[in-house]
């Protein structure tokens, strides 16, 4: 998965008469675990598999569930102490496996935005979404990017 982060730094140039110095603000994300759904197929008729932000599986459609270890998404921000910063997930992204490719979508996380990173400077969020895939898919694993942002407040 790629993940993305803001750097704010401080203004360039020399400062006029009453203006104060900017400070740099980094505010860095990383991942600790993916987003795995396990493996899957298909019948004649689409369906899904969802991951919520605390690891629970659920399949609807014509999706089945062939097993194998899944888990939500984990990831550490990290910034300025008692800092505010807003996550902001994706919308969609694809995925390919199985021969098929398929739709992450419904992204969702277990804190609401803003985020405070306390006095160490730091969260941990856990992240989940929806796969929806076609028909007629073979058991596989899924796999793809997709980016989060994070924005200092």
């Amino acid at each position: 998965m790629a993940v993305a982060f803001i750097l704010l730094g401080p203004a360039a140039g020399h400062l006029l008469p009453g203006c104060a110095a900017a400070h740099a603000q980094t505010v860095d994300i990383e991942e600790r675990r993916s987003l795995i759904f396990g493996k899957v197929a298909t019948t004649s008729t689409p369906g899904s598999v969802t991951i919520s932000p605390s690891g629970v599986k659920s399949v609807a459609g014509g999706v089945i569930d062939l097993g194998k270890n899944h888990r939500e998404a984990e990831f550490r921000i990290t910034g300025p102490d008692n800092a505010l910063v807003i996550v902001t997930l994706p919308t969609t992204a694809t995925v390919t496996g199985g021969g098929g490719t398929g739709t992450l979508n419904n992204f969702t996380m277990n804190m609401s935005n803003p985020i405070d990173l306390g006095r160490r400077g730091r969260a941990t969020i856990s992240v989940g979404a929806t796969l929806s895939l076609g028909t007629n898919l073979p058991g596989a694993d899924y796999s793809g990017d997709f980016t989060i942002y994070v924005d200092p407040q």
